[in-house]
């Protein structure tokens, strides 16, 4: 059974890996299998990846005090940073966590990329209020 789900997975990495040109020869988005469940919190450090997720569109929120936030959630394939994941490293005062919550529920990114496929990545980022 091991053995089966391994040539499954690496026949999905290659196929994804193959499909860079189209029929006639054209430049085409690679065909990525999706390994997994996507809504799981799983997902690759920036390390990992070839292109890793940049900021698109930052979200807002005013805050009642001033300080730094670090946030850690995973990006999703389609760029929306997964709520579920949000969790706080360090903030200097429990009164940001609110504010800071809400500006990653409002950013928007560009997705990470493994070998040319869309995959979810684990972002660690800093917010002064």
């Amino acid at each position: 059974m091991r053995t089966l789900v391994l040539g499954g997975l690496l026949t999905a990495i290659v196929a994804c890996a193959r499909a860079s040109t189209g029929a006639n020869g054209a430049a085409t988005e690679p065909v990525c299998a999706v390994l997994g469940d996507s809504s799981s919190p799983e997902g690759y450090f920036e390390f990992q990846v070839d292109r890793p997720v940049r900021l698109e569109h930052h979200g807002s929120a005013s805050a009642p005090a001033s300080g730094r936030v670090i946030a850690k959630f995973v990006v999703d394939t389609a760029g929306r940073p997964v709520v579920e994941t949000f969790q706080i490293v360090m903030a200097a005062s429990p009164e940001l966590i609110a504010p800071a919550r809400a500006v990653v529920e409002g950013s928007r990114y560009r997705p990470a990329l493994r070998h040319g496929c869309r995959v979810n990545q684990i972002v660690m980022e800093p917010y002064v209020f």
